[in-house]
């Protein structure tokens, strides 16, 4: 039985990478051949090809083309631990960033080798991989970099109890994306609800996925702003929407004017109100 790639030494995968219009024979595991060939685009394709061969992302793996590599590294069909070994100790910082951004990256081993890679970036595209373990989130929690904790506090897999860890970084822009996240529990939503930040509280209220009680909780808030927010924020119940509609601050009604989500009982409602503003607002709005 054939190897995954038929008996290449070094010199082979040289003069291959080297010669543009040569073409190679690998061996599938189901016994075939298939013949690559040499033109870099097609390669770029080949590489990125979810139902990619693992012949040909052992292959691919040693090119010279960088562009190659990358393509492969992105690809979510790339689980080889082997593979993506070789792919965190590669010598372009864009091909290991590609792999840190990657969802097949499950090996805790392969996150931690990246999570203490130089490079900034290849740990900001690690901190908002959604397959990054509890571990690794702890890790990525305390880097040194803002930006891979800001990046960290908008991953969509993030714990319950890194949720609750991060909303309470002395980092308001840690909270801010925090806040934006879809994926919050309720507890840490509550939390946000009462930080000491407008823009924390302007970001929550923005979130798509508050729930009911949170929307009832910042419909009562005293800064106009975040009333304001979330008055735009398409998934407002109804009875979030009457109450918004007798605000006293004419900027959140006309915020609620603009809501594309605005039930045919409220759009009526605001048809009446006394500011003109609010009024205009309606007449441009999607709904």
């Amino acid at each position: 039985m054939r190897s995954a790639v038929d008996s290449l030494d070094q010199a082979n995968l040289n003069q291959i990478n080297q010669d543009t219009h040569s073409t190679v024979d690998l061996y599938q595991s189901d016994g075939g051949v298939r013949s690559v060939t040499r033109d870099r685009e097609t390669q770029y394709a080949m590489a990125e090809d979810e139902h990619i061969s693992p012949a040909l992302q052992e292959f691919f793996v040693h090119s010279n083309d960088a562009h190659v590599r990358r393509y492969l590294a992105n690809n979510p069909s790339l689980t080889s631990d082997a593979l993506q070994q070789r792919l965190a100790q590669d010598q372009d910082s864009k091909v290991r960033k590609a792999l840190a951004n990657n969802p097949s990256l499950t090996s805790e081993a392969r996150q931690e080798a990246l999570a203490q890679d130089q490079d900034k970036w290849v740990r900001i595209y690690l901190a908002g991989n959604c397959s990054l373990t509890s571990t690794m989130q702890q890790t990525l929690a305390q880097d040194q970099d803002e930006w891979v904790r800001r990046d960290l506090a908008r991953n969509h897999s993030l714990t319950s109890t890194m949720q609750q860890t991060l909303a309470q970084n002395q980092d308001e822009w840690i909270r801010s994306y925090l806040a934006r996240n879809p994926c919050l529990t309720s507890t840490v939503q509550q939390t946000l609800a009462q930080d000491q930040d407008e823009r924390v509280r302007r970001d929550l209220a923005g979130n798509r996925s508050l729930t009911s009680t949170m929307q009832q909780t910042l419909a009562q808030n005293q800064d106009a702003e975040v009333r304001a927010v979330l008055a735009r924020n398409p998934s407002l119940t109804s009875t979030m929407q009457q109450t918004l509609a007798q605000d006293q601050d004419e900027w959140v009604r006309s915020n609620l004017a603009r809501n594309p989500s605005l039930t045919s009982t409220m759009q009526q409602t605001l048809t009446q109100n006394q500011s003109t503003k609010v009024r205009l607002a309606l007449a441009g709005s999607p709904s």
